[in-house]
């Protein structure tokens, strides 16, 4: 799955009990959520977020 990134408004980490996510919110207001299971997620959303600021 390919997001513009221009068109990224937020980034997120967030947690479901002992799983991690990464929340991306869309300049349009659709929300993708990714699981990545019990693997952090600190450096993706670092990183992603690095891009859109």
């Amino acid at each position: 799955m390919a997001l513009p990134v221009g068109e990224i408004a937020t980034v997120a980490a967030a947690r479901k009990g002992l799983f991690k996510r990464v929340v991306i919110t869309m300049k349009d207001g659709q929300v993708f959520v990714f699981d990545y299971g019990l693997l952090s997620v600190g450096k993706l959303v670092e990183r992603i977020s690095a891009l859109i600021n």
